[in-house]
């Protein structure tokens, strides 16, 4: 015991150093000896033993400061040396004094606590919170509230000239006035990004120093339309954010708002958005868009909340239900959703930006996403491309060594032809994760190598020629993906994943539904009787009506376990609004198949069905399914003329 209380007092308050991506002390290793001549070689090579732990055979050997490598590599081989070990750094999980740090079980899953160890943020950094307004007075929040120092407050004048009047802390562009009243929303998500932390009350947000902005953009019925948030964006990129946090989704599919979003990320900003909230794998915005990093929220565990949306267009997760944060007056412990999800990476980023001044709004994606960790569940798969959140993994990697990247996955090919050139789908792309340089991606068809267009972390853009074959694509010489191309008239475009509510849908993914093969992917009926599958198509070129004849659904599927029910196959009408304000419009009804039976559905009026972002929704709703009855899907395809 007394040798164990020596060895234990000789360590000090000494500021670590990073070797080989971990924290270590900068004037000592950890060596164990293998017999007598040990303490002869560390004192040979000119090191000194301040301390001796028998029971275990170590010693602590004192070297000059921060010779940590070249003493480790020096004594390693040496006589009567076994090991030679970095001495490493643990770190505490800080524990804030705020009251409500205790509920906040949210904040501890994403390892909020261990990231404030390597730092606690900056107020340099802004995150535009763009919601239902903001109480700037909220006692939690007040601090941490941005304020624009080139406008003086109540004098009526746009000091700054930057065509707003008044606006001290950010703006209201529903009402166009500085006032920002919340309507219950707003404050909460604020209070998860940076609430104060260690000032005896509430609890804390996720970066507690940071500058949180306030941006209404919502009238008094909740509605977010696009004349108020276009220049929410704008205005966030001219004042300096770093970050938006955007807690709403599907009130709109809008070229213009993708076109602001891209503007803002050119522009340094990282958009952070809610995924949605209606347990579908259907792409909603602006978390859909690509410069955007979506979010799906969590339950108390690891599974996907129930209510979350999913599927390969959502980067990241973090929790979404019983949340601890300010309230309009005061706190609650209830707030949740993806919109609760949201802030909370949001916050992350700004600890980011904050820690690592050098660091871009890639390398912060990069870092959130690369470190996070990945969580697969039935019937799902990996619900969201990256994973669950891990701030301190995060911060090791914006300060450190970056995280290793993700196993390269591709998730989906479309269409398996490419169109015409210089149109939204002129090449084939591959979706997934892992593409990034430097890894060596590779696609051959029949061995003959295709040129890759461009890529980006999570796909690859591939300039098709114009013939049949067999695609083969390798990532550092492992096969991530397969292609057949069948035509030189026609564009196929596979379903690129599918899902389904309250039942479970099996082996469902791009590859069990791109040919008729034989690899099914199965559904399961539901309590109420219905067998509900719901798909999408990706990048589908938005022609010209003429250019579009001749345009067809294809389905390959029979029904086991059932005699009775109606199919209703439909498809998502974008001229009839965004979704889900429009309507599916039924391309086909009829009994249910119990053999192997192939249609071909005419679509006329193609473009009515294809979104701004180049995508189709597609519905299998069959109702009055016997019990035990399952759907088995073969093939669903969307073909085009070429």
């Amino acid at each position: 015991m007394l040798t164990s209380l020596i060895f234990l007092a000789t360590a000090q308050k000494d500021g670590p150093m990073v070797v080989d991506g971990a924290l270590c002390h900068p004037e000592r290793l950890m060596v164990e000896l293998a017999g007598t001549q040990g303490e002869t070689s560390i004192r040979d090579a000119g090191y000194k033993v301040i301390g001796r732990a028998p029971e275990i055979g170590y010693v602590t050997v004192k070297i000059p400061p921060g010779a940590v490598v070249e003493a480790r590599n020096r004594l390693r081989g040496r006589p009567g040396i076994a090991r030679v070990d970095l001495d490493h750094a643990k770190q505490l999980a800080y524990t804030p004094n705020d009251p409500l740090w205790t509920n906040q079980w949210h904040m501890r899953t994403i390892k909020a606590d261990l990231a404030w160890d390597w730092g606690i943020g900056a107020p340099v950094i802004i995150v535009a919170v763009i919601d239902t307004g903001l109480n700037v007075n909220h006692p939690d929040l007040a601090a941490n509230v941005w304020v624009n120092i080139h406008e003086i407050p109540g004098n009526n004048v746009d000091d700054d000239g930057n065509g707003y009047i008044d606006d001290i802390n950010g703006y209201d562009f529903a009402n166009l006035d500085a006032t920002l009243e919340d309507l219950g929303h707003g404050t909460p998500c604020a209070g998860l990004v940076g609430a104060i932390q260690d000032n005896g009350i509430g609890g804390s947000g996720v970066a507690p120093r940071a500058k949180i902005m306030g941006l209404k953009a919502t009238n008094d019925s909740g509605l977010l339309f696009d004349s108020y948030l276009i220049p929410a964006y704008f205005y966030a990129a001219s004042m300096g954010a770093k970050v938006l946090s955007m807690s709403y989704f599907s009130d709109r599919v809008s070229n213009a708002e993708r076109l602001a979003l891209d503007y803002c990320e050119r522009s340094g900003i990282l958009p952070v958005a809610a995924a949605g909230n209606d347990d579908t794998l259907y792409p909603y915005y602006p978390a859909g868009y690509e410069s955007v990093l979506a979010v799906a929220a969590t339950g108390m565990t690891t599974d996907k909340a129930s209510f979350s949306d999913y599927g390969s267009w959502v980067d990241v997760a973090a929790p979404g239900v019983s949340l601890t944060t300010t309230a309009t007056n005061g706190y609650t412990n209830g707030f949740g959703g993806t919109s609760g999800a949201c802030p909370h990476v949001a916050g992350l980023a700004a600890l980011l930006f904050a820690s690592n001044p050098s660091a871009t709004n890639k390398t912060v994606r990069a870092a959130i996403e690369d470190s996070a960790t990945l969580v697969t569940q039935s019937p799902y798969g990996e619900y969201s491309n990256y994973g669950i959140v891990d701030a301190r993994g995060a911060m090791e990697a914006i300060l450190t060594t970056p995280a290793p990247p993700k196993p390269c996955v591709a998730r989906y090919i479309t269409p398996t032809n490419a169109e015409v050139p210089g149109q939204i789908a002129g090449t084939m792309r591959i979706y997934g994760r892992g593409f990034q340089p430097p890894r060596n991606v590779v696609a051959k068809l029949d061995n003959t190598t295709v040129q890759i267009v461009r890529r980006s972390r999570d796909w690859v853009d591939l300039a098709m020629p114009n013939r049949t074959g067999n695609l083969v694509v390798t990532v550092d010489g492992l096969l991530v993906a397969t292609s057949r191309i069948t035509s030189t008239t026609t564009v196929v475009y596979p379903a690129c994943e599918a899902g389904t509510k309250g039942a479970a849908l099996y082996n469902g993914t791009y590859s069990k539904l791109a040919w008729a093969d034989g690899a099914v992917a199965t559904c399961e009926r539901r309590n109420d009787g219905r067998i509900y599958v719901q798909s999408t198509f990706r990048r589908v070129v938005n022609a010209p009506a003429a250019a579009n004849n001749g345009s067809s659904l294809v389905i390959r599927r029979r029904y086991a376990g059932t005699t009775t029910g109606t199919e209703n196959i439909y498809l998502y009408d974008w001229s009839s609004g965004s979704f889900p304000y429009g309507n599916f419009v039924l391309v086909r009804t009829g009994g249910v198949p119990t053999t192997w039976t192939s249609h071909t559905i005419p679509l006329a009026n193609l473009s009515r069905f294809i979104d701004f972002e180049g995508t189709v929704y597609a519905l299998i709703d069959t109702t009055g399914v016997a019990a035990g009855g399952i759907l088995q899907l073969d093939q669903l395809n969307m073909v085009k003329p070429r």
